[in-house]
């Protein structure tokens, strides 16, 4: 059953259930509908979205299922920012843009059409209130958290977002599908972005070509060992694929310079750093102040690093303690509540290059 929480969101008794087609998103309507909310199945129509799942599981739930076109929307939130951000040298992060602009704006519309309903989804998060603010806190299953993913949510969406999977372990929710006999029970993730199917570097080398020509990759001396096949194919901290060896034993890809179509490369010594920054940087819920301690996250189910987090406006310097991963520009820092607050997150920041 969907958890109940200390507001007023049981007495909402709509909800809005973002649906893909795969089993968390299934479950988590399953799970409304179980709790007694009418529920009022969506699907954002993007790039290659393919309904018939989310329409098979409301059919099998027997609920209303709305497909909602939002290509305009999602071409110049999501796919720009990644394409430009690829030129650039830059890694981005789709999701991080796409929840806040597209896919939540429009499950809120939604919401807001049903008379002020519920929101739900099947991330792996959870939601408390705090004060006259609500807190975004990571999941019961650490190896599925996706709050990560979700910092940039505003305070109007977390106050009626209900995130029922946020309690349960992976295979628990995949146990409740196939107990109620979900289309998608058996379904497995998909590991590719949603809008590239044919791969991200087709895509990126059909809309961007400039950003696929070949170049020279540069050790720190500006010494050339090797070529690299396309600046947007690679990304800070990456190893594998360089196609380069030695007698240094290991590189790895410390800066992306696309002034110069180049990438330099270093050793596992070179790419440990001290300190990032960030900018557009965006709270959840009220800070702990303007300088606090955190742990520090800067990749998706990365290493976590503690670390002081000094805010300065809508940028942040995040000075580790002791030495953390080079962080690429385009992901997001993600700060963690420190000791007995780790499960809370407290916000985060977009990645930007180091000072030269």
């Amino acid at each position: 059953m969907v958890p109940e929480r200390s507001d007023d969101l049981p007495v909402r008794r709509k909800v809005v259930a973002g649906l893909s087609g795969g089993v968390d998103s299934a479950v988590a309507a399953l799970l409304a509908v179980r709790s007694g909310y009418e529920t009022v199945g969506v699907t954002l129509l993007t790039l290659g979205t393919r309904p018939e799942g989310a329409r098979a599981v409301c059919q099998h739930l027997g609920i209303e299922h709305r497909g909602i076109d939002a290509v305009a929307q999602f071409e110049a939130c999501v796919v720009r920012n990644f394409l430009d951000a690829s030129v650039g040298g830059s890694t981005p992060n789709p999701c991080i843009e796409c929840n806040p602009h597209v896919k939540f704006a429009v499950l809120g519309r939604e919401a807001e059409a049903l008379g002020g309903a519920a929101i739900t989804t099947g991330h792996y998060a959870r939601i408390r209130r705090h004060g006259d603010s609500w807190h975004l806190l990571r999941a019961v299953d650490r190896a599925k958290d996706q709050s990560y993913m979700l910092y940039r949510l505003d305070q109007e969406i977390l106050a009626r977002l209900l995130l029922p999977l946020g309690e349960y372990t992976k295979d628990q929710v995949r146990e409740i599908a196939a107990e109620a006999g979900l289309p998608a029970a058996s379904r497995e993730e998909s590991q590719d972005i949603c809008f590239a199917p044919e791969g991200v570097e087709a895509f990126i080398a059909a809309r961007r070509p400039e950003a696929a020509l070949p170049g020279p990759i540069l050790d720190l001396d500006g010494r050339e060992v090797g070529h690299h096949r396309g600046l947007a194919f690679y990304t800070v901290g990456q190893r594998r694929g360089l196609g380069i060896g030695g007698p240094g034993g290991r590189w790895y890809v410390l800066r992306i310079l696309p002034a110069h179509n180049a990438l330099v490369v270093g050793t596992e010594a070179d790419l440990r750093v001290g300190r990032c920054e960030v900018e557009r940087v965006r709270l959840v819920g009220a800070p702990p102040g303007d300088r606090f301690a955190a742990s520090v996250m800067t990749r998706y189910r990365g290493v976590e690093t503690p670390a002081e987090v000094q805010l300065q406006g809508d940028r942040a310097i995040i000075r580790f303690r002791g030495l953390h991963p080079a962080a690429a520009p385009g992901q997001s820092a993600v700060f963690y509540g420190p000791d007995t607050d780790a499960e809370r997150l407290i916000g985060g920041g977009i990645i930007v290059p180091p000072e030269d």
